[in-house]
């Protein structure tokens, strides 16, 4: 390609960009769909994926290892996979990972029609997910602020939110209706639709950052210099290290007990089926969806860091009320607050990391801060599932979490109200 021809893509990724409405912004567009497909496929991946392994296999107890294995790999090579994402294209970065897991599930398909998908060949795929997810959120998350302008952040991350959060309240539903028809049907309906994420992904323009362009000149620059790079960044950011902090305790006690928590309350509470199962998953992205339009309104801007740790609080208080469920509909309920509440935390959040990171380096500290809130998933799976083995109820471990939850909360609004008040 000639270099006028490069600089006219590159006026009209610019002017995508930053004129019209959003909705004229056709590499916006393309992300939008490719993102609603990648989350749908991810959600009905991890739902059929818990049923198998607590009905098929009947392995109670196994299900924290089989999750283990799709977080760990994820922040094993986030990091790696944020100085990809500032290196190279992240729609390229992004449809190789969701092509590629779509050949994984196919496989994974061919395996179960010989009657071989045992733990471990299960456990196998699960590690292939994680990598490939380490490789694809960075990429994803880096690249909205290339194709939006910052006036358009947080409306544009809302957007996303609010459809991702659709997608993701059908696709429990749609895999509790495919895995009555067969596991085969459910996992090759995911395939499907990370291919459509694929074909989206190859028609998104985007401009290289400088990053980008100083990596091609030079040929090769080392990826532990990039990393200690963005990590020196980080932590000169009090508010970059301050969430990090607040991720890794939620995800530790909260968003792990709760991934882990939901299919084992549906089995052993409720007595459930599959189809249950997709209620009350579709719930929690119900009430993220809704939470996201409210936010996409509202366009919070003063006292973020206040309002999630208030919302922190209520997070411990409703994981409480859910250890404690005999009934599907208490459980639907509570998890639609539950998502409400993530929304309100997520949203202007990430939205204000996006803000107030330089563009060159936006890959690396994203994949620092899910590297940060991902971190402790696993330790979260493994507990649990060490808790259960020997004999402690799955009543008393969800309220355990939550009650550490809100000790967190409020001593943050206690002892650290000057900071985070600053993270605003």
């Amino acid at each position: 390609m000639g270099a006028g021809a490069v600089h006219v893509a590159e006026n009209k990724v610019a002017l995508e960009k930053t004129g019209g409405s959003l909705w004229r912004n056709r590499s916006f567009l393309l992300l939008w769909v490719a993102t609603i497909c990648s989350g749908f496929a991810i959600s009905m991946y991890m739902i059929t994926e818990s049923w198998y392994v607590i009905k098929a296999l009947g392995l109670h107890a196994s299900l924290g290892m089989v999750m283990m294995a799709t977080t760990v790999p994820r922040i094993l090579f986030m990091m790696v996979g944020g100085v990809i994402a500032d290196r190279f294209r992240r729609s390229t970065i992004m449809a190789v990972s969701d092509g590629t897991r779509a050949l994984l599930v196919i496989a994974m398909v061919a395996i179960l029609l010989f009657d071989y998908l045992n733990i471990w060949m299960l456990t196998f795929f699960a590690l292939g997910f994680g990598v490939l997810d380490a490789f694809f959120w960075p990429a994803q998350s880096s690249l909205l602020p290339r194709i939006v302008s910052k006036e358009k952040l947080t409306r544009a991350n809302a957007v996303i939110q609010m459809t991702m959060q659709s997608s993701m309240m059908i696709a429990p539903m749609l895999a509790g209706m495919t895995m009555v028809i067969g596991y085969e049907t459910s996992f090759l309906s995911i395939a499907a639709v990370l291919l459509l994420a694929v074909v989206a992904l190859l028609f998104i323009k985007e401009k290289e950052t400088d990053e980008q362009e100083s990596h091609v000149a030079a040929g090769k620059t080392s990826v532990w210099k990039d990393m200690k790079e963005g990590w020196s960044y980080v932590r000169t950011s009090s508010f970059l290290l301050t969430l990090m902090g607040i991720a890794m305790v939620v995800n530790l006690f909260f968003s792990g007990a709760l991934m882990m928590g939901v299919p084992l309350i549906v089995d052993l509470f409720l007595a459930g089926d599959a189809l249950d199962l997709s209620y009350m998953e579709s719930a929690l992205a119900g009430g993220m969806l809704i939470g996201a339009v409210v936010v996409g309104g509202l366009n919070i801007r003063k006292k973020r860091g206040l309002i999630a740790m208030g919302l922190m609080v209520t997070l411990g208080m409703w994981l409480i009320c859910l250890s404690q469920i005999d009934a599907l509909w208490q459980g639907i309920l509570l998890l639609s607050i539950m998502g409400a509440s993530l929304a309100f935390i997520d949203i202007p959040i990430m939205s204000l990391l996006m803000e107030k990171t330089e563009e060159d380096k936006i890959g690396r500290v994203m994949g620092m801060v899910v590297t940060a809130s991902m971190g402790l998933k696993p330790l979260s799976f493994a507990m649990i599932s060490i808790l259960l083995s020997v004999g402690v109820s799955l009543r008393l471990i969800l309220t355990g979490c939550g009650l550490a939850v809100m000790l967190f909360a409020l001593y943050m609004i206690i002892k650290k109200r000057k900071l985070i008040l600053t993270v605003d």
